[in-house]
């Protein structure tokens, strides 16, 4: 036993200051990423720190034997660490159970089995990213990432210590700054997803931190210090009680323990070699001032100089007023569970009051609040505790983490029946793992399962695929001889694919599976730049990190193809409520060739004045006048046609429609939009009307209506509820970004006033230029409202074009009016007595017709081609939407016509067949996990619990398109694949997408489930079987 001396130095509580300003930004970049976008530095800070704290520890125990060198670090680390932690998840997980949504399970016990084994920071391999990309959840342990860096530099850091201690002099810091060295040029020459997540490409920062303390001319003072210590007063035995000098120092950086420089061995300089204060000062303010700046800061020259100046402000021991402030070390003591404890509170809030905006703040403080409970009773009580009862704590909940988190899994193995005899007719084992005397219980049992585990339930994925290039699907080699068979679709035709594998093995050579949705997005990324922002805002909504988004686009279009600060940019963007797509307008003189940048802007804007051009540049009107005439442009008139989308554009507006409707699951956000734009309402409206001709006679010409007749803009607002505010511009006014900031200042005030429960506003506007100028957009920033992304050229994705101002039109034609009053009067009485139904009607059309833009996308193959396309997300089936002209007029119909389209492009890649999935009425997903439950009841009838499943209507239209499509475009070359006959009860005289028993036959995300494509299966078979 080896004594120890009783320290009297004062402790170092600037460098828990430290912990506090970083815990500080963490918890500003999460719940205020719009006003602090650089806050994820804080974690820097934390390695900076944690490499400070290592390597004082392992300096203490130097001059132990080799194996108590190991076993002292690891024991000190762990205590410190693992019961904290390992309670976290626990809790995290029964949240997960017990309030999340089940959709979200599956990915969050993926993410939670990582988490406890320290893996978080691994890269995710292909199925979670598919998983991921379709699951709307948020993952509770995102942060854990940072912790798994730590832990598994724990296993590097004694080794790197060791070999540096066989050098003296200026060869140690040699020693350590080539490794430093050596890891930042691995840092910055990998890929995002390497460097943001690898351990070995944080080594640098936590090799800052060591040598910071190194330099330290204290340092040979406190190792002496200690070294006297030995011989005094307190003996060091494997008990925390008695090892109070040892264990005090029990913190990690990075995590945010509670109570690292608390340790009276952490000293301060003596007064006559301080460091003058300003130096200090000056480091602190800078680094502040980067972290907290509200402009993104580019990633890599920030990260290095936060790790810099982390490095000097540890170095410059000096007590200051900020570091020192009981504030900051307040939240440096609290800052290791606050660390782990807001992230999923912070996660559940966003997924669950996403518009809601007092639930931040609110939920804020509850985190603060639940770590100063946890603080202050748990970690103070393990602390206290002796190796002994630390050691068993921590092994019992880190068993009771991997049942708890694996409890599905080990629940259906134990319900596992025994394999059930298949019958004559079957070659293969039911993929559901139903039979006949299955109870209420085993449905609800099941239907959960299928929910959460959805498309990527074990039991319908095919082993043996091998995956093509840029990961736009994958094959299954078969027989040498047969046909090539395709599966095309997005997951809902991926579903399908073990059960088509299994009946059409005997037939093909290959059978070949590809996601739609990938293949359109590595298509469109290539070349297009608004397809490319586009799925940036698709992520975004989604809830994916900007890493995680990096690293999809590049797995999918390359790894050099987009930068990650050109995303993280973006994402700051939509994050303030910017979801233009466009370029930003930009001020001053610009840094690139004029002409470029002219060139630039007249690419994305043609039809731009000179002198809307010279404002959006900041050139002046002369310099660009002469520019363009150097160049040898010219102002020319456009033959007038009806606009044609360009595939770029169709591709955006199917991009932003998608993302539209994977915003959320809860659709009530929808309600809280307000829209608006301008029209012009003529004095006097002409009522043209058709003439009755003879056949093959052409009509009399009308007379042209002057196109200078008196008329007045009409600017409106409104919402599913009614008018919120309008005007009638003065004559000779037009809009502009300063009129429409004064229009949007008088809504939103008129807003409050009808509204008062409402909180923020979400804006549906287009993309005028007036809409999305400089000024309107900080504006609108100003104001809080959050703007939807709206692609353009779209007025059918807009309701005051497609629904309120249609019906006005209709009622102005053919009216005249003597003067403004008398227009205003009649404008008043139209739109105070449309009923409220009116309103809501247009605001709730928007879901369907977001719906209608998800293109087909062909492949080539060579023999059979198994097409099964569905809406992603909702299912709202665009080829069932309304027809434009009634079911005799299809070659009118916009959606018919792109049918045919895609056919077209189709045919020419199939040799023999194209099967063809049809139209069957649309699931509803919100009373799906509650059919078994229901039924167990036995509250409702099967009739009563089957009608809220489905939508009856529409499906029909779909039907005869497809009939058409085939029957005038086709012929024998394509066939419809029916499920009517499969979910038609005689009895019922209706669909039945649930058995008897209670089984559902779809997910809660409305793919099918394994049960239901146990149902489908003869369909396939009888298929299968007739090539």
């Amino acid at each position: 036993m080896t004594p120890i001396k009783n320290q009297k130095s004062s402790k170092r509580d600037d460098l828990q200051g430290i912990r506090g300003l970083a815990i500080l930004a963490v918890l500003g970049f999460h719940f205020y990423p719009k006003q602090f976008p650089n806050g994820y530095l804080g974690v820097d800070q934390f390695f900076v720190l944690s490499g400070f704290l290592m390597c004082m520890l392992l300096a203490k125990s130097q001059q132990l034997p080799t194996f108590s060198f190991f076993t002292q670090f690891y024991l000190r680390r762990f205590k410190r660490i693992l019961p904290l932690y390992f309670l976290f998840i626990l809790c995290a997980v029964f949240a997960l159970y017990t309030f999340f949504q089940i959709s979200t399970v599956f990915q969050n016990q993926l993410s939670a089995g990582k988490a406890l084994i320290f893996i978080s920071n691994r890269p995710h391999t292909e199925d979670e990213d598919y998983f991921e990309k379709l699951s709307m959840a948020m993952d509770l342990f995102t942060h854990t990432w940072s912790l798994s860096v730590e832990i598994q530099f724990y296993f590097i850091v004694p080794f790197i210590f060791l070999i540096g201690l066989q050098l003296k002099g200026a060869s140690r810091y040699i020693y350590y700054s080539l490794i430093a060295i050596l890891s930042f040029i691995f840092h910055i020459a990998s890929p995002q997803s390497v460097s943001f997540n690898s351990v070995f490409a944080r080594i640098w920062q936590f090799l800052i931190g060591m040598m910071a303390y190194m330099v330290s001319d204290r340092q040979q003072s406190i190792l002496e210090e200690i070294g006297s210590i030995e011989k005094d007063e307190i003996f060091v035995v494997d008990n925390r009680k008695d090892n109070k000098y040892l264990y005090e120092a029990l913190e990690t950086m990075e995590q945010e323990t509670n109570q690292l420089l608390e340790d009276d061995e952490v000293f301060g300089r003596p007064e006559k070699s301080r460091i003058p204060i300003f130096i200090k000062y000056t480091v602190l303010v800078i680094s502040m001032l980067v972290i907290l700046s509200p402009e993104v800061i580019a990633t890599l020259p920030a990260r290095l100089f936060i790790t810099i100046f982390t490095g000097f402000l540890i170095v410059l021991d000096v007590e200051d007023v900020v570091l020192n402030s009981r504030f900051l070390i307040f939240f440096g003591d609290i800052s290791y569970a606050l660390y782990l404890i807001h992230y999923p509170i912070y996660a559940y809030i966003e997924l669950t009051y996403p518009e809601i905006m007092w639930v931040v703040p609110a939920s804020l403080i509850a985190s603060i609040l639940l770590a100063i409970l946890v603080n202050k009773t748990y970690e103070r009580w393990y602390l206290e505790q002796s190796n002994t009862i630390i050691s068993m704590l921590t092994i019992c909940l880190f068993l009771v983490n991997a049942i708890y988190i694996n409890k599905d899994e080990i629940q259906l193995y134990l319900n596992k029946n025994p394999t059930s005899e298949m019958s004559s007719n079957r070659k293969y084992a039911r993929l559901d793992n139903w039979n006949p005397n299955m109870t209420f219980d085993d449905a609800e049992r099941l239907n959960a399962y299928w929910n959460y585990r959805d498309n990527r339930t074990p039991e319908l994925q095919e082993i043996g695929g091998y995956k093509r290039k840029s990961r736009l699907g994958c094959d299954f080699e078969e027989n040498r001889h047969g046909y090539k068979i395709a599966i095309l679709g997005n997951s809902y035709a991926t579903t399908h694919h073990k059960m088509i594998i299994q009946e059409c093995r005997h037939r093909a050579s290959t059978i070949s599976m590809a996601d739609v949705v990938i293949v359109r997005m590595a298509e469109s990324l290539k070349k297009d730049q608004h397809a490319l922002r586009g799925c940036f805002l698709y992520e975004f909504l989604l809830g994916t990190s900007v890493a995680e988004t990096h690293r999809k686009i590049c797995q999918v279009i390359g790894e050099s193809s987009i930068h990650y600060d050109t995303v993280r940019v973006w994402f700051h963007r939509f994050k303030g409520g910017d979801y233009n797509l466009e370029d930003k307008m930009r001020s001053g003189r610009p840094k690139l060739d004029i002409e470029e940048d002219i060139g630039e802007e007249l690419e994305r804007e043609p039809k731009s004045s000179v002198r809307e051009v010279a404002s959006s540049l900041g050139l002046s009107k002369n310099t660009v006048h002469r520019r363009l005439r150097q160049s040898g442009r010219a102002p020319k008139f456009g033959q007038l046609v009806p606009h044609d989308l360009t595939e770029p554009q169709k591709t955006l507006r199917c991009t932003l429609a998608l993302s539209l409707l994977s915003r959320k699951r809860n659709t009530s956000w929808i309600g809280k939009i307000v829209t608006g734009d301008e029209k012009w309402c003529f004095m006097v409206n002409h009522n043209r009307k058709r003439q009755w001709v003879k056949a093959g006679e052409a009509p009399k010409p009308d007379t042209k209506p002057e196109i200078h007749e008196k008329k007045v803009m009409l600017s409106i607002w409104w919402d599913q509820r009614g008018i919120i505010y309008r005007e009638l511009l003065p004559d000779g006014t037009t809009v502009n970004a300063d009129v429409y900031c004064s229009q949007i200042q008088n809504m939103v005030k008129q807003y409050r006033l009808l509204r008062p429960e409402s909180d923020r506003i979400i804006l549906l506007h287009d993309n005028a230029r007036p809409h999305t100028a400089l000024k309107t957009r900080n504006k609108i920033r100003e104001l809080d409202i959050e703007v939807l992304p709206h692609p353009p050229y779209s007025p059918d994705l807009a309701p005051t074009d497609y629904h309120l101002f249609h019906s006005l039109q209709n009622h102005l034609r053919g009216r005249k009016f003597d003067d403004r009053a008398h227009l205003e009067t009649d404008l008043k009485a139209f739109f105070d007595a449309q009923p409220a139904e009116f309103y809501a009607k247009g605001i709730q059309q928007l879901p369907a017709r977001w719906q209608l833009f998800e293109t087909a996308i062909t492949d080539s193959f060579e023999s059979i081609n198994l097409k099964i396309c569905k809406k992603k997300k909702f299912r709202w089936f665009a080829v069932a939407e309304p027809y434009d002209n009634g079911p005799d007029n299809l070659n009118n119909d916009t959606i018919y016509l792109e049918m045919k389209s895609q056919l077209k492009k189709m045919l020419p890649n199939i040799k023999k067949k194209l099967f063809i999935l049809d139209s069957f009425p649309r699931v509803r997903w919100q009373g799906i996990e509650n059919i078994a439950k229901e039924m167990n009841e036995g509250k409702k009838t099967m009739e009563e619990i089957n009608k809220s499943l489905y939508e009856p209507k529409q499906f029909e239209f779909g039907r005869h398109r497809h009939a058409e499509l085939v029957k005038n475009e086709c012929g024998s070359k394509c066939e419809l694949i029916d499920y009517m006959d499969a979910f038609w009860n005689k009895t019922m005289n209706a669909f039945q997408y649930f058995d008897s028993k209670g089984f559902s036959y779809f997910t809660t995300t409305i793919h099918m489930s394994a049960h239901g494509i146990e149902l489908v299966r003869p369909i396939y078979t009888k298929i299968c079987a007739g090539l």
